[in-house]
């Protein structure tokens, strides 16, 4: 994911004609749009997504676990 963003970061043509092709924009729509960028964090970390699963936990969408059980390194 993190080569996937890099690399749509700084390929914006290419990845545009990509979007393009697969929602059927026209592409004078796709020029006035304003495009996401995709965050520069190097990796995903534990601290990073512990939160997430602790509202999960809150709400019964998910058992308790570690965020770092969750993440292969």
């Amino acid at each position: 994911m993190h080569q996937t963003a890099l690399w749509a970061n700084t390929h914006h043509a290419e990845s545009a004609e990509i979007l393009r092709r697969y929602s059927k924009i026209t592409p004078e729509v796709m020029a006035t749009m304003v495009r996401s960028t995709y965050g520069d964090a190097p990796r995903l970390e534990a601290p990073m997504l512990q939160p997430v699963i602790d509202v999960a936990v809150k709400y019964g969408t998910t058992a308790p676990t570690s965020a770092a059980d969750l993440i292969w390194r």
